[in-house]
């Protein structure tokens, strides 16, 4: 969807990106009308909510990074602010049949909150004031990481079935003087030109949240894939108390966790439905996968390595060693992965832009997870390949091992392409954070997906067949210490006919 901005005095020709509605009765964008804009933002008239002027300590929490109650009520409150704003604006300011621009600002301080929470407990309720006050006949978001995503959020449109919500990039903001936001400001502050736009159908980011769906929804059948293989797997172990027992409970459950994200979320760069889930909860979804491969990997790497370390039972003290290690590395990855949300929700945005905030957390994030990955990644390595060194000589006298360690060999490269690619993935993220999260349009309107943001279509795979080789690998051991049972066995037999 685009809309094509022009105002009185002659058009421009700029387009504005639009991402379509996405919740659940919202009314479609009424392509080929043309609309009036009008600014309606009452953080864009208080200096930006901080970042052109400072935002009143009556406003703020006591550590000024965050909107207080009664902030939330000044600001986010049609009825208090459109009155307000009427007094120092041109005379006549109204917004009644305008298509109604705003930044992200009401969306993050109104309806998310960070640590406030949204405004009187209702996630739109600042939409919903502005419709009643207002009377806007459509609403743009423009917001600085990808809008696409945004257009299917509760904080945006839930439960608004009376006009169009829609999102779009701040790169088509105010960056020029011939952008609509700073054209509507203009018309309201110093008596412009009245500024519209026209309503074009196109299909915009449509094809990218269709493909993140889709490969997302791939994902989430290999997951439960990978839930059944555990289930018929731990059904022939002979014991389910074991380390590889332990490793088939975490995957297969971890599995149903994963399917459950992808199917519902889509992260990153969805939802493409509407799921009633809040951006706070959202935030999590994103950062969870990645601790969740983390056990199975560290313990799968410790089991291949104990087989090669001792030729008969080990010592206790090493089953302790291989648990309180994978324990560790578990809870410094899940520390590690929720220090984005965490990080992002705790500074909030008042004391730096909503870029910086938001990179700021991103970047420590991902700084920790690549160190814990490539730890990870080197056991499992040195591991795995001990393991194959040792089998492939024990298997020059049992053709039966020498099918397993044939085997194993293409479950160890699965495993280390699919690790690869995730550690691929992430420092790809953590060397461009500023352009991976980043509004996806550029200033003319244009889709820009770099091969930093093509690894969002790599991580969902990544890390689903990742799950499932760490079954499959735990499936290839069982069968392995059979056919070590039926090789003995058979000896055994032919030494007594002997």
């Amino acid at each position: 969807m685009y809309g094509s901005s022009s105002n009185t005095s002659g058009p421009t020709g700029e387009y504005v990106w639009i991402a379509p509605p996405r919740c659940q009765g919202t009314p479609s964008v009424p392509v080929g009308t043309t609309v009036e804009v009008g600014m309606a933002d009452a953080f864009v008239w208080d200096g930006f909510a901080g970042l052109l002027a400072p935002l009143s300590p009556a406003y703020a929490t006591s550590d000024g990074k965050h909107i207080n109650t009664v902030g939330q009520d000044r600001y986010c409150n049609a009825s208090v602010w459109i009155p307000q704003i009427a007094e120092v604006a041109v005379p006549g300011y109204s917004i009644q049949g305008k298509w109604a621009l705003m930044t992200s600002f009401p969306f993050n301080l109104c309806g998310h909150g960070m640590k406030t929470g949204p405004w009187k407990g209702d996630r739109s309720l600042h939409v919903k004031s502005l419709i009643q006050v207002g009377g806007p006949i459509g609403v743009t978001m423009f917001f600085v990481t990808a809008p696409t995503k945004w257009a299917a959020f509760p904080e945006a449109c839930k439960d608004i079935t009376a006009i169009p919500i829609t999102t779009s990039s701040l790169n088509q903001f105010m960056l020029t003087s011939q952008m609509p936001g700073f054209q509507a400001y203009l018309a309201h502050s110093a008596g412009g030109p009245l500024h519209t736009m026209t309503l074009e159908d196109d299909e915009a980011g449509e094809p990218l949240i269709l493909s993140v769906t889709i490969v997302c929804f791939f994902a989430a059948a290999i997951c439960l894939l990978c839930t059944i293989l555990a289930a018929v797997t731990l059904r022939k172990l002979p014991s389910r108390t074991t380390f590889a027992a332990g490793i088939l409970w975490w995957e297969g459950a971890a599995a149903i966790v994963r399917a459950t994200i992808y199917i519902i979320a889509q992260p990153p760069h969805g939802p493409y439905f509407y799921n009633g889930v809040d951006f706070a909860t959202d935030q999590y979804f994103w950062v969870v996968m990645r601790p969740l491969g983390v056990p199975t990997t560290v313990l799968t790497s410790l089991v291949w390595l104990k087989f090669t370390l001792f030729r008969s039972k080990p010592p206790i003290a090493y089953d302790v060693f291989m648990l309180l290690f994978t324990l560790a590395a578990t809870a410094i990855n899940f520390w590690a992965a929720l220090k984005y949300p965490v990080d992002f929700t705790e500074n909030g945005i008042l004391l730096a832009s909503m870029q910086d905030a938001s990179n700021t957390a991103k970047r420590e994030q991902v700084r920790m997870t690549v160190i814990f990955e490539s730890l990870s990644a080197f056991i499992f390595l040195t591991g795995n390949v001990m393991w194959l060194a040792k089998l492939s000589t024990v298997a020059k006298t049992s053709p039966a091992l020498a099918k397993v360690a044939g085997k194993c060999l293409k479950i160890m490269s699965i495993q280390m392409i699919a690790l690869g690619l995730i550690l691929f993935c992430d420092v790809s993220i953590l060397n461009n954070v500023e352009t991976a999260l980043g509004p996806l349009p550029d200033e003319q309107g244009q889709l820009e997906y770099d091969d930093v943001r093509s690894s969002f279509l790599i991580e969902p795979l990544a890390e689903a067949m990742l799950g499932f080789s760490q079954v499959w690998a735990v499936r290839a051991l069982s069968s392995s210490s059979s056919s070590s049972s039926s090789s003995s066995s058979s000896s055994s037999s032919s030494s007594s006919s002997s």
